[in-house]
């Protein structure tokens, strides 16, 4: 028999199907490890188990920071709701939270280095060669034949677009 479990997560609704024959969540559904391990990460970032959420008197900070109380005060909610839902209790998940907050995390230098420089080598010494081939400084006459050869190219891919009945324009 399958369960279908609908609430709203801390973010977004989140839903998870029972299988109750055999006690297990479904392959599709989360691990709720990993669903309480994200909770944490967004609670450190949003300080939703700060105690300056619980006072309900008004700030005199201004609207745009009593904006942001209330709506952390939502997403604290949210988070307590999902909490439960995941068979935690809000004091275990404030201590958590707490730890991970004096967890320092470094990350390891990384070094990028390009190909060797034998690498491009014959691929630059072709490219130069093609660019003096090219003058792109053309002379009159070299500059005139250039222009009738692109236009006789239009006049051919206009024949050929009429050709299949296309509109060139």
């Amino acid at each position: 028999m399958l369960i279908y479990t609908y609430y709203q997560g801390f973010r977004s609704p989140t839903s998870i199907v029972r299988d109750t024959s055999y006690g297990a969540a479904s392959p599709a559904a989360p691990n709720p490890d990993v669903q309480y391990r994200q909770l944490i990460s967004r609670a450190v970032t949003q300080r939703l188990h700060s105690p300056s959420l619980d006072s309900d008197q008004p700030d005199d900070k201004g609207y745009s920071d009593a904006w942001e109380t209330n709506e952390r005060r939502k997403a604290r909610d949210k988070a307590k709701t999902q909490v439960l839902l995941l068979g935690r209790s809000w004091d275990e998940f404030v201590r958590d939270v707490q730890r991970a907050e004096r967890e320092v995390h470094v990350l390891t230098p990384t070094r990028y280095e390009g190909l060797p420089k034998s690498a491009f080598t014959e691929r630059n010494a072709k490219a130069v060669g093609e660019n003096e081939r090219r003058s792109f400084v053309m002379s009159t006459g070299e500059r005139e034949e250039w222009r009738i050869t692109q236009q006789e190219h239009i006049m051919l891919l206009k024949s050929l677009a009429q050709a299949r009945g296309g509109d060139c324009g």
